[in-house]
């Protein structure tokens, strides 16, 4: 588009374009000046949406927590997956409804492989906002680092660091889609939690802001607390 301006823009004025009337030349000058306006608003538009809404759930996630004291309570970080595959090319597929679909199906063409599960993305993207780290299983050998160290831990370390996670017993709060079986044999996400809070990311286009539904980051809570605090689920779209 930039290019095309330009191109316009220098046939306007260059005199050498003897072929193109001065009727035509007008005209091309009103069309370039009305697209470069068009373009104008769109980034104004854009950056004033940039300024005043959250296309990133994060910040609100963690509003959340802290507004309703979740933090408070043994909170763990969903957001990871257990393992991996990859193909006959040696190509990952990380995505976790297509590992999904090689589980159900048991696809012989890809090869099963374990993840670094301490690649917590969710939990990445919460704590920046807040003093300390408030998920126990984030880093929970080195509590105190609140970044990803992305190291890729034999299995013997990751299995240990696990095996910590089971020592502090079944979280209060789940921030994030996890596999509780793959960790607590007994627990289920969808049978032991009440999901109370649903959050989505959102992108800027031109000048809108445009909810991505197919993104989200959803929060749940151990049904024994849900009803102890008679805690109230909020599931309106929105981020």
């Amino acid at each position: 588009m930039t290019f095309l301006i330009l191109f316009c823009l220098w046939i306007s004025y260059d005199k050498l374009f003897i072929f193109i009337s001065e009727k035509e030349i007008r005209l091309l000058k009103i069309l370039t000046i009305l697209t470069i306006f068009i373009q104008l608003c769109w980034s104004l538009i854009s950056g004033i949406a940039d300024i005043f809404y959250n296309y990133e759930n994060s910040a609100n996630v963690a509003k959340y927590i802290k507004t309703n004291e979740l933090h408070k309570y043994k909170i763990f970080a969903g957001g990871w997956s257990t393992h991996y595959y990859v193909d006959k090319n040696n190509k990952p597929i990380f995505n976790k409804y297509r590992i999904q679909q090689i589980d159900s199906t048991k696809d012989k063409n890809y090869k099963l492989v374990q993840r670094n599960i301490h690649n917590m993305w969710t939990a990445v993207r919460i704590i920046p906002y807040f003093q300390k780290n408030i998920f126990y299983n984030f880093n929970a050998d080195q509590p105190d680092k609140l970044y990803s160290l992305h190291r890729n831990r034999p299995e013997t370390e990751t299995q240990a660091i696990i095996q910590m996670w089971r020592q502090k017993g079944l979280p209060d709060i789940i921030v994030g889609d996890v596999n509780l079986q793959y960790i607590w044999k007994d627990a289920d996400l969808y049978r032991d939690y009440i999901l109370v809070k649903k959050f989505y990311n959102s992108y800027i286009w031109k000048n809108m802001v445009i909810f991505d539904y197919n993104s989200q980051l959803c929060i749940y809570m151990r049904k024994e607390l849900f009803k102890k605090l008679n805690f109230k689920q909020d599931l309106e779209q929105g981020n």
